[in-house]
């Protein structure tokens, strides 16, 4: 996806947190397709105009207790 959001004139970056589907990134994406962890991004605050969430397969679900 960042590949193609770039080639249509947008500065994108993708963040992945895991190594194997990052290795499936296109060659011409591959840097700005970075490897981190989704708590702790290396961003300011409040430097996205919008974020797109494509799969995210590792969330978990944690229940409330007050619920």
């Amino acid at each position: 996806m960042v590949a193609l959001l770039r080639t249509l004139g947008y500065d994108a970056i993708g963040v992945e947190s895991n190594r194997l589907a990052r290795s499936a990134t296109a060659s011409e994406a591959e840097q700005f397709n970075l490897l981190n962890e989704f708590t702790e991004l290396p961003f300011d605050d409040h430097v996205f105009d919008a974020v797109v969430e494509q799969r995210c397969v590792g969330c978990r679900s944690k229940k409330l207790e007050s619920d």
